[in-house]
C-alpha cells in the first residue's frame, strides 16, 4: 500500500501544480488580452452611460501595465507593455479632463452669517462631490499622481478668488489705513479678512479629508493650499506693517502716522491673536510636526508684534521731538486720528512762521488717551507678554521698560512736554509780536498739561489697582501657609495660654506650614508670568509678605526642641531655602 501512497501523493501534487500553473497561465492570457478588451471602451470616453466600465477599464490597464513591468522576461512584455501604456495614457488624460471640469463646478465652501462670521458650505454638490471621490480612488489605485496638482491648483484659486473678492469690496478701508483719514475702529477690514481665511481653512480641511486619500503626498497638498492663503494674508498685511514710506516722510507727519499705525496695529494683533490657535492647528495637520504654513502663521504673528513693538520704541523715544519743526509756511497734515484736525484759525495771519505743534500733539493726545483705554491697554499687554515668549522679540529693550500701556504712555507724554517746550520758546522769540501764535502754544501745554493730569490719574488708579491684586494674591498664599496675621494671633494666644501642649502645637505649625509649601512648589510650573517686570515684582512682593512672618516665627521657635526624634522634619524650610524658593517660583531668580 505505501508505493500506492507515495505515487498518488506524487500524483496529486502534480495536478495540483498543474492546476496553479494554468490559472496562472489564464491570468497571464488575461494580461495579454486587456489592451484588446477595453480599446473600444477607453475610445467612447468618460461619457455618461460609460464611466463605470471606462472606470474599470482603466483599472485593468493599470493592473496590466505593473504586471509586464515586473515579467520583463516574457518575449512579447515589451510589445504589449507599449500598447498597454498608449490606451492608459489615452484613458489618463480623459479621466484627467473630467477631474479638472468636475473641479471647476466649485462653488463658495463658506456662508457669510455676519461680518465676521462665516459658516461652512458644500462647495460641491454632492453628485458632483461623489464623482470627484470616484475619480481620486482611480487614480489612487493605479499609482497616478497627476491629480493632486490639479487639485492643488483649483482650490487655491477658488481661495484666492474668495479673499480678492472680499478684498476689493473693502478697497475704500484698506486705502483709509494707510492713507490719511481719521482712523475709524467701528469698521476694520481685517478682521472680516482674517475670519474669512479661518473659515476658508476649516473648509479646505474637511474637504481634503472627504475627497483625498491620507497619505504623504496628499498632506503636502494640503499644506500647499495652507500656505497659499497665508501668503495672501502677509500680502495684505505687508502695508500696515512696513515702515519703509513713513520714514521719508517730514517729521510731524512721521510722527502723526506712527501714532495712528499703533492703533492699527494693535487692533490687527487682537483679531489675529484671536485666531491664531485655530489657524496653527488647522496648517499642521501632522500634530507631530510644524508644517510650512503653521510656521508661517507663527511668523506673521511675530511680524505683527515686531511692527507694534516698533511703534512703542519710536513714540516712546525723544524721536518725536522731530514732530515739532519750524517752517515758512503752516503745513496743514490733516488729522490722522479723528478729532484732531489742523485748526487753521491759530494761523491769523502768520504767513512767515508757523509751527507744527497743534497736529502733532493733537494726535499724540489722543493715542494716549486710547493707550490707557481697557481695550487698547489689553492689546498693549497681550502684545508684550507674546513678544516675551517669542525668541526672536525677547531682546527688544522695549520690552524691559514697559509691561503695561500706561507706562509707555508716561514716557510718551514727558518727551512730548520736552519737545513742546524747547520747540515753543524757538517759536516764542520769533513770534512775539502776535499774540494768536502765543495762544496756539498757550492751548497746546494747556491741553498737554491737562491731559497728563488725567492720565496720571488713571495710571495711578491701574496702579493701585494691580497693588491690589498682588497684594490679595499674597495674602491668598500667606493664608495656605497659616502665616496670614489671624493665623499668627491664634497660635501665638493658644501657645501662651496651653502650656502643656505647646510642643504638640508647634508640630502642628510647622507641619501646615511645610505641606502648603509642599503643595506650593508642586505647581511651580503652571504659574507663568511672562513679563521679566512683572515677574521680579511678584517675586519681591510675595518674599516680602512670607518671608518676613516665617523667619520671626522660625527664629523664635526653632530653637526650642518640641520632638525628639523628627526636628529635621519639622525644619524643613529654612528662611533662606525659603526666600530662595520665592524668589524663583515664577521662572527666575530676582
Amino acid at each position: 500500500m505505501k508505493p500506492i501512497q507515495v505515487t498518488t501523493g506524487r500524483y496529486m501534487k502534480a495536478k495540483n501544480n498543474i492546476t496553479e500553473t494554468l490559472q496562472e497561465v489564464g491570468k497571464t492570457y488575461d494580461y495579454f488580452r486587456v489592451a484588446n478588451d477595453v480599446r473600444e471602451t477607453i475610445t467612447r470616453g468618460y461619457v455618461a452611460n460609460n464611466q463605470k466600465e471606462f472606470l474599470e477599464a482603466f483599472k485593468k490597464l493599470s493592473q496590466a501595465k505593473i504586471f509586464f513591468q515586473e515579467h520583463k522576461e516574457i518575449k512579447s512584455a515589451q510589445s504589449v507593455l507599449s500598447s498597454l501604456e498608449s490606451l492608459l495614457q489615452t484613458a489618463t488624460s480623459t479621466c484627467s479632463q473630467e477631474f479638472e471640469k468636475l473641479l471647476s463646478q466649485s462653488g463658495k465652501s463658506v456662508d457669510k452669517l455676519a461680518n465676521t462670521h462665516y459658516d461652512q458650505a458644500p462647495p460641491f454638490p454632492t453628485d458632483i462631490a461623489k464623482d470627484i471621490k470616484t475619480l481620486c480612488e482611480a487614480f489612487d489605485s493605479s499609482k497616478y499622481i497627476g491629480y493632486y496638482s490639479q487639485y492643488q491648483t483649483s482650490r487655491i484659486q477658488r481661495i484666492r478668488g474668495d479673499l480678492k473678492e472680499l478684498e476689493t469690496s473693502q478697497g475704500a478701508l484698506w486705502n483709509s489705513l494707510q492713507g490719511e483719514d481719521p482712523y475709524q475702529r467701528n469698521n476694520l477690514p481685517f478682521t472680516e479678512m482674517i475670519a474669512l481665511a479661518a473659515a476658508l481653512l476649516r473648509g479646505e480641511y474637511q474637504l481634503w479629508t472627504s475627497l483625498l486619500p491620507m497619505n504623504e503626498e496628499s498632506m503636502s497638498v494640503f499644506i500647499s493650499i495652507c500656505d497659499a492663503l497665508v501668503a495672501e494674508l502677509q500680502r495684505l498685511f505687508s502695508p500696515l506693517l512696513s515702515d519703509k514710506a513713513t520714514k521719508s516722510l517730514p517729521g510731524s507727519t512721521q510722527v502723526i502716522r506712527q501714532s495712528k499705525m499703533l492703533l492699527v496695529r494693535l487692533d490687527l494683533f487682537d483679531a489675529f491673536n484671536a485666531r491664531y490657535d485655530e489657524l496653527r492647528d488647522i496648517c499642521h495637520p501632522d500634530a507631530r510636526h510644524e508644517s510650512t504654513a503653521s510656521l508661517a502663521v507663527k511668523n506673521m504673528r511675530s511680524m505683527i508684534v515686531e511692527a507694534g513693538i516698533h511703534c512703542v520704541s519710536f513714540l516712546t523715544s525723544a524721536s518725536i521731538a522731530e514732530g515739532f519743526s519750524m517752517t515758512k509756511k503752516s503745513t496743514v497734515v490733516g488729522g490722522l486720528v479723528a478729532g484732531h484736525q489742523h485748526n487753521a484759525a491759530h494761523d491769523d495771519g502768520i504767513d512767515n512762521l508757523a509751527c507744527d505743534l497743534h497736529p502733532v500733539t493733537g494726535n499724540l493726545l489722543y493715542l494716549a488717551k486710547e493707550l490707557v483705554s481697557n481695550d487698547y491697554s489689553t492689546f498693549f499687554r497681550r502684545m508684550i507678554d507674546v513678544a516675551h515668549a517669542d525668541r526672536n522679540l525677547a531682546d527688544d529693550p522695549v520690552l524691559s521698560m514697559y509691561v503695561e500701556a500706561d507706562e509707555a504712555v508716561l514716557a510718551l507724554l514727558d518727551h512730548l512736554l520736552t519737545a513742546m517746550e524747547v520747540r515753543a520758546e524757538k517759536f516764542d522769540e520769533q513770534i512775539k509780536s502776535k499774540a494768536s501764535g502765543r495762544r496756539s502754544l498757550a492751548v497746546n501745554h494747556h491741553a498737554l498739561y491737562d491731559f497728563e493730569d488725567k492720565v496720571a490719574e488713571e495710571c495711578v488708579q491701574s496702579a493701585r489697582k494691580l497693588k491690589t491684586e498682588q497684594e490679595m494674591f499674597c495674602e491668598t498664599i500667606a493664608l495656605a501657609l497659616g502665616l496670614s496675621a489671624q493665623d499668627m494671633m491664634e497660635f501665638q494666644h493658644a501657645y501662651d495660654k496651653d502650656k502643656a501642649n505647646q510642643s504638640r502645637l508647634l508640630k502642628a505649625k510647622f507641619s501646615m506650614f511645610n505641606t502648603g509649601m509642599d503643595a506650593f512648589l508642586a505647581q511651580q510650573g503652571e504659574w507663568r508670568v511672562s513679563s521679566a517686570a512683572l515677574r521680579d515684582v511678584l517675586a519681591q512682593q510675595l518674599t516680602q509678605r512670607i518671608l518676613s512672618t516665617y523667619a520671626t516665627f522660625f527664629a523664635t521657635y526653632s530653637a526650642i526642641k518640641f520632638s525628639k526624634k523628627h526636628m529635621n522634619e519639622y525644619l524643613k524650610y529654612t528662611p533662606a531655602q525659603l526666600e530662595l524658593h520665592l524668589r524663583s517660583f515664577f521662572g527666575r531668580s530676582t
